[in-house]
């Protein structure tokens, strides 16, 4: 039973450390993805307002780099790299020559960064007059003042060499660039996309769901074992009960005689 136990015990610590092929987007070829109204970059692979980072801006490009999930590309636009929804996009054949949006804008009163369209994430302070050169889109959040508005600006921000990137609240900027409608003729592409992430994905799905069913196949047997070892060492042990011999004499006291 013990030896039983122990070899249990090493399996799952050897499926433990079994490394799960896990996607890998290295050599996947990338395409380029229209954008039209409405599409919306995510910070994560899931259908949910919470995830939501900016409307990309109409008409520009998304550079989608894999399979996010069954419903989402793993993409990239400008300097950050994110998710779309692979129906709100329309991958195509050509690579455009600008396929992002070059805006920015200035801020004309002291205000901060958040990382929230709100005001209570804030995570930097931005003093009057500052530069905005990096614009990624807009989002909806709090109207901070009264009857102004409730767009914010999605971008990132150069402070010596460290980076911020959160929203800035879109009332208190101004010299905004035009963004110009992106006017590049394309062609929708019609081929199936990330086949090999597909079928990677599928692996790994398989790979997980293997070991999950031989864990719980295990796992109960191991109690099993464990209770019965245990019932099997907690019953009280008899005592031996040791008998004297008989002796075939008697023994007489001196005063008898």
């Amino acid at each position: 039973m013990k030896r039983l136990i122990f070899l249990s015990l090493l399996f799952l610590i050897f499926l433990s450390q079994t490394p799960v092929r896990e996607t890998s987007y290295a050599d996947s070829k990338s395409y380029y993805a229209k954008a039209n109204d409405n599409v919306y970059f995510y910070s994560s692979p899931i259908k949910s307002d919470k995830y939501k980072l900016f409307e990309v801006p109409s008409s520009y490009y998304v550079l989608l780099l894999g399979n996010g999930n069954q419903d989402f590309y793993r993409a990239k636009y400008s300097s950050i790299e994110g998710f779309v929804l692979k129906s709100s996009v329309i991958p195509v054949n050509e690579q455009p020559n600008y396929p992002f949006a070059n805006t920015s804008f200035r801020i004309f009163t002291d205000t901060s960064l958040y990382s929230s369209p709100d005001s209570s994430s804030s995570i930097k302070s931005l003093s009057a007059l500052t530069e905005i050169t990096t614009y990624y889109g807009e989002m909806e959040g709090q109207e901070l003042l009264p009857k102004s508005t409730n767009i914010w600006y999605y971008c990132r921000y150069k402070v010596e060499e460290n980076y911020y990137t959160g929203y800035v609240f879109s009332y208190y900027c101004d010299q905004l660039t035009e963004i110009v409608p992106n006017t590049e003729s394309y062609t929708p592409c019609m081929e199936e996309l990330f086949k090999d992430d597909v079928q990677q994905m599928a692996q790994t799905k398989s790979s997980l769901t293997t070991v999950l069913i031989v864990i719980c196949c295990i796992v109960p047997c191991l109690i099993i074992a464990l209770l019965l070892v245990k019932k099997k060492s907690s019953k009280p042990v008899a005592k031996r009960v040791i008998k004297r011999p008989k002796h075939d004499y008697f023994e007489f006291n001196e005063d008898d005689i």
